[in-house]
């Protein structure tokens, strides 16, 4: 038990140690701070420790700020990678480890520790290609049953997204996992065995990215021509019509990243004030 406490607190005081470094490189150079990694460091350590299993609600940003002696600055960034990635569900009463497997977690806290601004643009660079020339052989080759599981799917997108003024954290997972299974209708659509398979060991990572920009009414609008010009064998616009979603989307991304990125500096700055 000694040792236990004495490992624990050692790795806490190398958080804080490794936070304040990083603090004062980000304020004095302003160069780009990555303090969060040694909370996911901790965080990962805890869920193969059993500390934290699948559907266990997660400490609040609080707790774990008192708990690693830092700002909530980088626990807050933990967290929000943890929710980009999948791990964490938020819900109106906190978050929660998501109900999947352990190594799946693993996997993607693994995967964490190399998101960055830049591998999350190239994530969307290699979606819009990849579903680009999905659309387009989905035109050519769709039958009647993807044409309904993709109206089947689009439907209840709309109900979902025209239920309320603001969806709950619960509801926007939801909605995007309509989202991702309309985009996997499509990629089925063009019966290329291999196509598919490539699809779907991507998804963890194209994932991400939808978790980045969210879905909107503007995303079931263009669900809706891609469906329409799929329905029209028209190869070209359907394809076409993707490259400008998955632009908005960049856009969208972008200007959430530069949002981000303005708050993080406002609240680091106000813990060196």
């Amino acid at each position: 038990m000694w040792y236990t406490n004495m490992a624990v607190a050692y790795r806490t005081s190398m958080i804080r140690h490794f936070y304040e470094i990083q603090e004062e490189s980000a304020m004095g150079r302003g160069t780009q701070y990555r303090c969060y990694e040694p909370i996911l460091e901790q965080i990962r350590e805890m869920i193969v420790g059993g500390v934290l299993k699948a559907g266990d609600r997660f400490p609040s940003e609080r707790d774990l700020a008192e708990r690693f002696h830092v700002s909530r600055v980088p626990v807050r960034e933990a967290m929000k990678i943890l929710e980009y990635i999948g791990v964490l569900e938020m819900r109106s009463d906190g978050a929660y480890v998501r109900n999947v497997g352990v190594s799946d977690i693993l996997t993607k806290m693994t995967f964490a520790f190399t998101v960055t601004n830049q591998a999350v643009n190239d994530l969307m660079e290699l979606r819009c290609e990849l579903e680009c020339i999905g659309a387009s052989f989905a035109a050519q080759r769709r039958t009647s049953d993807d044409i309904e599981e993709m109206e089947r799917t689009l439907r209840a997108m709309k109900r979902l997204a025209g239920s309320s003024a603001e969806l709950t954290s619960e509801e926007q997972t939801k909605l995007r996992e309509y989202s991702h299974h309309f985009h996997e209708c499509v990629v089925k659509a063009t019966k290329n065995s291999v196509f598919i398979q490539m699809y779907q060991s991507l998804y963890e990572l194209l994932d991400i990215s939808m978790q980045y920009t969210g879905i909107s009414s503007g995303s079931t609008k263009a669900y809706e021509q891609i469906l329409l010009n799929i329905v029209d064998r028209n190869s070209e616009e359907a394809s076409a019509v993707m490259r400008e979603h998955i632009a908005a989307a960049k856009r969208k991304l972008a200007r959430q990243m530069l949002e981000d990125s303005v708050a993080d500096t406002r609240d680091l700055e106000s813990v060196g004030a």
